[in-house]
């Protein structure tokens, strides 16, 4: 069997037109094969930022968890609710309170809706600092 996207010369379109179509398919799919490698980049970039977030927030290290969220801003990854939760774990084992806060207002900002796991990195440095006074 033999099979040809090029209409045979004998057909009202001619080659020419075919190959203009050819060409115009073949930029859209290069077109869309690029968007797809630019998000499968940046996916993969936010998890890099993620994992060193983790190892940072965990071991407490609030400065280097700042670092890597500026990074990220700069890179042009906006950073989501599990980096800035990252960070202000550091910020809760440092006893960051004012930080804290700020981080979460920059979340307010962005329209990043905060979890119950922000809250409760919020609520242990406000308490352990006594921001707020228990009756």
């Amino acid at each position: 069997m033999y099979y040809t996207l090029i209409p045979k010369p004998k057909t009202n379109v001619s080659v020419s037109t075919a190959h203009r179509f050819l060409s115009y398919s073949a930029v859209q799919s290069f077109e869309q094969d690029e968007k797809y490698r630019k998000a499968a980049a940046s996916a993969r970039a936010l998890e890099e930022y993620r994992t060193q977030l983790d190892d940072h927030g965990r071991m407490g290290m609030a400065n280097r968890a700042f670092r890597v969220c500026e990074d990220m801003k700069r890179s042009g990854i906006e950073p989501n609710v599990t980096c800035y939760n990252l960070v202000l774990l550091a910020c809760a084992k440092k006893n960051l309170g004012k930080e804290a806060l700020v981080l979460l207002y920059d979340m307010e900002q962005m329209r990043i809706k905060p979890t119950v796991e922000t809250y409760n990195h919020i609520f242990a440095v406000c308490f352990h600092f006594e921001f707020f006074t228990p009756d």
